[in-house]
């Protein structure tokens, strides 16, 4: 759609003959995000550069090694793009290494939960399926996943205290073990050298302080965002935004679920002064709601929270224009003294299969045993290792980049907060909550009633679960 059109419907909305919520929906119709449509109602006008052409679909990435193999096994995972990429090339290592076993990988796989849900069912589920960790509840509690036995992992020559204890311990369904570990991934700080040290500033380190950095960096004339929320401009944005939520919220005290997992524990005094936090930054360093990404990389953002799977292009000058300008450090904490961060694993599965093989459940392992002992080389990709041994190998480097800025999350593994493995509707829960701390930072809803609405909505899906 023209700019020239979406400006003339935001004057029908200054002079009242559309809604403001009839604009949302013609503007995200046309390919523009929900953040950067309230960014044009606060702003009465349109930002060229936030109607692009539409991203290509995402196009799956299959291989086929070892066609002579005797014994094959399939690998499923929700990887796409660059991560997509580097899982490809480490199958094809594992499969140049070990030419006895053929592994049809396909990496990036569209609709992939419910796509494995109706493979188990139908009885053709892949041999190994890489997972988030906190699907474990719902595909484990479905019946889509084998339980993984001591005996079996002893056999494949690994063992607890080979992982990091934390990530080992979010591995289990009712006491039975479903998958292994192969990354952890947590928040960081992300900041502009450039940006930050024309206001004679350096990294903030508590809440307190990115909030101040953010009112002296921000410049709205000229795009210059002192501080982004890690709202995505994709479909997965509600989901994707509870990991951010889920850092504030530990880091005031809060809770997402009652220890039993029975209902909503975050419509408290924690909660809501954990989501006012988020919506103040907001505010203050990006008040017109701008999508984050190109913003970032092109030198406009002086400080935001994300991930180590964003190194890459934002280390990479071809990517990144003011890749040289960026530099990561430790998350921002309320509290430095009780400090706490969103955390979440990929991690190994084994789909039940209708046949038993016993030969391809040995060939499963033995794959799982040497992707994580050389996850190393996923961690070039920007992953931490959840095997101790791949973990060190990231702490020796020094001489690659990536590796350099992936060291800087290592310590914050201390006090990684994990989504829950045992909530069987987690997958629907978090989409809850993500959505309406969105509307909420973005003055869609205000912060009590996006709360009391989400806890609402989780209850529910939990009655009827």
């Amino acid at each position: 759609m023209p700019a020239k059109y979406l400006q003339g419907a935001l004057e029908a909305v200054r002079i009242g003959q559309m809604s403001r919520r009839d604009f949302i929906k013609l503007a995200t119709a046309a390919g523009v995000s929900a953040g950067a449509a309230f960014g044009m109602l606060r702003t009465g006008r349109v930002y060229a550069q936030e109607t692009p052409t539409p991203a290509p679909t995402q196009t799956p990435i299959a291989i086929s090694s070892n066609q002579t193999a005797q014994v094959r096994i399939q690998y499923w995972t929700i990887l796409s793009g660059p991560d997509g990429d580097e899982m490809s090339a480490l199958v094809q290592k594992f499969s140049d290494e070990n030419p006895d076993i053929g592994v049809d990988s396909l990496q990036g796989l569209l609709d992939f939960v419910p796509k494995l849900q109706a493979a188990a069912i139908s009885g053709t589920a892949p041999d190994v399926a890489l997972l988030r960790n906190h699907y474990i509840g719902p595909f484990a509690s479905k019946g889509v996943l084998s339980p993984i036995t001591p005996d079996e992992l002893s056999a494949a020559g690994m063992k607890a205290e080979d992982w990091d204890p934390t990530v080992w311990g979010f591995t289990t369904y009712e006491d039975a073990q479903y998958t292994v570990p192969l990354d952890i991934h947590c928040f960081a700080q992300f900041y502009n050298k450039k940006l930050l040290g024309a206001k004679g500033l350096e990294a903030p380190k508590t809440l307190d302080e990115v909030k101040a950095a953010a009112q002296a960096t921000t410049d709205r004339a000229n795009q210059i965002c002192g501080y982004q929320n890690w709202i995505a401009d994709n479909p997965n944005s509600a989901e994707n935004f509870g990991w951010l939520w889920w850092t504030f919220q530990a880091q005031h005290g809060g809770q997402f679920l009652s220890e039993d997992g029975s209902k909503a524990a975050f419509n408290t005094p924690e909660g809501v002064a954990a989501l006012q936090a988020m919506k103040d930054l907001e505010d203050v360093g990006n008040p017109d709601h701008l999508p984050y990404f190109n913003l970032q990389r092109s030198g406009q953002v002086a400080t935001w929270p994300d991930g180590p799977w964003i190194i890459t292009p934002m280390t990479d000058p071809n990517q990144a224009p003011a890749a040289p300008d960026i530099a990561v450090s430790p998350i921002f904490q309320k509290d430095p003294a009780n400090p706490a961060v969103w955390a979440q694993s990929h991690q190994f599965s084994l789909p039940k299969q209708s046949d038993n093989s016993e030969e391809r459940r040995a060939a499963s392992f033995k794959f799982i045993e040497w992707m994580t002992a050389h996850s190393v080389d996923w961690a070039k990709a920007g992953q931490i290792p959840a095997r101790n041994s791949a973990r060190d190998e990231v702490m020796a480097n020094t001489d690659n980049p990536v590796l350099q800025e992936v060291k800087v999350f290592i310590p914050e593994l201390s006090y990684a907060k994990f989504w829950p493995t045992n909530v069987p509707t987690m997958l629907e829960l978090q989409t809850r909550l993500g959505s309406h701390a969105i509307a909420a930072i973005i003055g869609q809803e205000n912060v009590e009633d996006a709360l009391k609405n989400a806890e609402q909505e989780v209850n529910d899906i939990i009655a009827n679960g």
